[in-house]
């Protein structure tokens, strides 16, 4: 069964906690969790998970407005409710702004609309957690789908590596073979088992599904298991893919698993974009470009990263919708219309922003702004 809503009680006055935890065991048959000093409270949000918030506003060691920010940093997805005074209503009315306050409840309150508001915030939190799992669900069906997509691509890359390996062990077997020439059989045999294993790894990391761990990246390492993955389309596009990093590594922060599908799907896309024997250049802008710094630094503790085509481009219509969910301008059945419209979901998620300017005749432009690690 599941376990009681735990609902918090903040307030300096235990009179009101305690009334209030009664209220909400015998009425709602909630678990009450009442704090007098909300220096405790804080400490329980940051170790335990609560399913609402009630606090005072002005309370001695610790305004409400305080601590329902450590709060929104602590559990970002927990209501917060406010319980003020007519004294008190102009600091409630700003925490609704400050730290996204769900509702107000004013002293002395009324036990139907305070149950009302409560039981109001129990339902939001629920449907958000829902649509979160959904969105999660979505992404995860958006790169699966490419995860079938580079599976062909992918045994192909793998067979000439394997062929070159089974005709070294062929020719180790010749027994009267100098030592300096098996030396090098073996060597070339090592180089195609790295190359499979480089293949394999980059895809397993690209499609297994995990919580988001945002880390330090070098864009270079991230980049080049994208376009390992990419070889075959690109080939098969005759479109050549140019990497001009800035010098030295380019750092930034970001769960890898999540970079590697928005450069992918934006790579893709420019892939698709650019004309037989067209050119799709990957770039993070020094000084004097995009940028405001050295390495891809965007000017506002964010790397750039740029993937620019010299397709078609889009017009301004298009341009406008390119990342709504579920507009593409591909045949039918052969796009979702989620590929940006999930990247730049996953950037946000990860401190970043996704970017997209295009010229008709001229080409687009797409750049990945995440936090320099």
């Amino acid at each position: 069964m599941p376990s009681e809503p735990k609902v918090m009680v903040v307030d300096d006055d235990a009179l009101i906690t305690d009334t209030l935890a009664e209220f909400f065991f015998v009425e709602l048959d909630f678990e009450p969790l009442t704090f007098t000093d909300p220096r405790d409270a804080a400490a329980h949000l940051r170790a335990h998970e609560v399913d609402v918030i009630i606090s005072d506003m002005l309370m001695p060691e610790m305004d409400g407005i305080e601590l329902l920010g450590i709060a929104r940093d602590a559990q970002p997805d927990v209501p917060r409710i406010v319980l003020t005074g007519y004294a008190d209503k102009d600091r409630a009315l700003a925490a609704i702004n400050e730290v996204g306050v769900f509702q107000f409840v004013e002293k002395p309150w009324q036990p139907e609309r305070l149950r009302q508001t409560v039981v109001n915030a129990l339902d939001k939190r629920q449907l958000v957690r829902r649509l979160a799992e959904e969105q999660a669900k979505l992404v995860q069906a958006e790169k699966m789908a490419s995860v079938g997509f580079f599976a062909a691509g992918v045994a192909h890359e793998i067979n000439n590596p394997l062929a070159g390996v089974m005709a070294c062990l062929d020719a180790l077997q010749n027994k009267q073979m100098a030592p300096e020439r098996r030396e090098q059989y073996f060597a070339t045999a090592r180089d195609g088992l790295e190359r499979m294993h480089s293949i394999v790894r980059d895809l397993l990391d690209y499609a297994r599904q995990r919580p988001p761990a945002p880390s330090a990246l070098d864009a270079a390492s991230v980049l080049q298991s994208c376009l390992n993955l990419l070889a075959p389309a690109v080939r098969a596009a005759k479109v050549e893919v140019v990497v001009e990093l800035g010098e030295g590594d380019v750092e930034l922060r970001a769960d890898r698993s999540q970079l590697m599908q928005v450069l992918i799907n934006v790579l893709t896309n420019a892939v698709h974009a650019a004309p037989a024997g067209g050119r799709v250049t990957v770039s993070a802008p020094l000084a004097g470009g995009d940028g405001g710094g050295d390495n891809g630094d965007a000017g506002d503790g964010r790397v750039a990263l740029v993937v620019a085509d010299n397709g078609a481009g889009m017009s301004a219509e298009t341009l406008a919708r390119a990342t709504e969910p579920f507009f593409t301008t591909k045949p039918e059945g052969e796009g979702s219309g989620l590929g940006l419209a999930v990247s730049a979901g996953l950037l946000e998620a990860n401190g970043g922003v996704l970017e997209i300017a295009s010229v008709e005749g001229e080409g687009t432009r797409v750049s990945l702004r995440l936090p320099r690690a």
